[in-house]
């Protein structure tokens, strides 16, 4: 499901529906699950990252821009979402799992399954605090 989800967010995207590939994103950060958990969740925070730095360059009128939404005194709803994924992500990666005591251990095959033994594992208050 994850996977349809970036295609259509993608498709969307590039034909310019910004508001609804963001909506799609979202479903994506939320159908992220299973053994692919990890992968999934690094995809949908780069791509809320990669998408932002497109809108802000291209479109920084769009209402969800990085201009646009400190206008208001907000963050943008893609910049929110990469952080949300990013707080999935720490979580999982020190999750206690069922699978083991040490969760840290599970955590980590997951993400080196995953190709993605290489992220930065250090915790950083700030990044949970402000998410």
């Amino acid at each position: 499901m994850c996977e349809r989800l970036l295609a259509l967010n993608r498709e969307t995207f590039q034909g310019g529906d910004y508001n609804t590939a963001y909506h799609l994103l979202a479903a994506a950060l939320h159908a992220a699950h299973g053994e692919e958990t990890v992968r999934q969740l690094y995809q949908v925070k780069t791509i809320a990252e990669n998408q932002l730095t497109w809108i802000d360059i291209a479109q920084p009128a769009y209402e969800h821009s990085t201009k646009s939404a400190a206008t208001r005194g907000q963050s943008s709803i893609f910049r929110l979402l990469a952080k949300q994924a990013h707080a999935k992500l720490l979580l999982e990666r020190f999750d206690l799992t069922s699978n083991g005591a040490d969760g840290r251990l599970v955590s980590r095959r997951r993400g080196k399954a995953a190709g993605l033994d290489d992220l930065d594992e250090r915790l950083d208050a700030r990044e949970i605090v402000h998410v």
